[in-house]
């Protein structure tokens, strides 16, 4: 992971109206974002139980594109026992935490999930997958991605290099987070709803990221697709995850 990405910023940030507009247009046409909050409730209720835990990942891949919800039941369930304590060291941290230290436990997390998430009638790959996974053991730290988001950001992916262009990926939402965060300095947090198929913004002043926490963190994520799919509305690309939205927003 470089430590010179500044000099090398190569994808929109977003102004602070682009993300306004952004997030209300995606609202108003998305209708799959509960999906991912009932897949990390299952994820959350069950954490240690990786036959459980397996349920939560074949609902979010299921709900994005049920042709790579065919794999290896029992594949999965043994790549979730076998990583769970390193998944539990990642599970509440943040992206802001992103550090050189965490490639190799990335590039092993990725390569075992792509292997084990694979579809079973053509053995065919898929890093789509594997983020969307990831997203839910560790919610703040993990970004999704699919490949759209990963053209946008300069990481699109081939055969073989595809953990590679996920922890730039993850690099480059980091980037972005300070930048939000600076941004957004007196914020609003903002939490979807899982009641109906829009989301609603419950605002409660904030005075930034730090001392955000485990389940209260989670629960403020508005993870990359979400956002990334808003602004792509607008023609531009946003990063994330982003946990403030300023308060004109509402």
């Amino acid at each position: 992971m470089s430590n010179s990405l500044n000099d090398q910023i190569d994808f929109h940030i977003p102004e602070r109206h682009e993300f306004c507009s952004g997030y209300e247009i995606y609202n108003q046409r998305e209708r799959r974002g509960p999906i991912w909050f009932d897949a990390l409730e299952v994820i959350n209720k069950n954490w240690g139980n990786a036959s459980e835990m397996e349920r939560g990942v074949s609902r979010i891949i299921r709900g994005w594109n049920r042709f790579y919800a065919r794999y290896d039941k029992n594949a999965v369930i043994a790549s979730i026992d076998r990583n769970i304590d390193s998944l539990s060291n990642l599970r509440d941290r943040g992206i802001e935490t992103l550090t050189t230290l965490d490639s190799e436990l990335l590039t092993t997390l990725f390569n075992d999930f792509l292997s084990s998430l694979k579809r079973l009638n053509d053995n065919r790959k898929s890093p789509v997958s594997v983020a969307k996974t990831l997203s839910l053991f560790a919610p703040a730290f993990l970004p999704i991605w699919d490949s759209n988001i990963a053209w946008k950001y300069n990481c699109f992916y081939i055969d073989g290099d595809s953990h590679i262009k996920y922890l730039k990926f993850c690099e480059k939402i980091k980037y972005s987070r300070k930048e939000f965060e600076n941004l957004f300095r007196t914020a609003t947090i903002v939490h979807f709803s899982r009641e109906s198929t829009n989301t609603t913004i419950q605002s409660t002043q904030s005075t930034g990221f730090k001392g955000a926490t485990g389940k209260k963190k989670r629960d403020r994520l508005l993870f990359e697709e979400r956002i990334a799919e808003g602004m792509k509305a607008c023609g531009k690309t946003s990063p994330s995850p982003i946990f403030f939205v300023d308060s004109g927003c509402k």
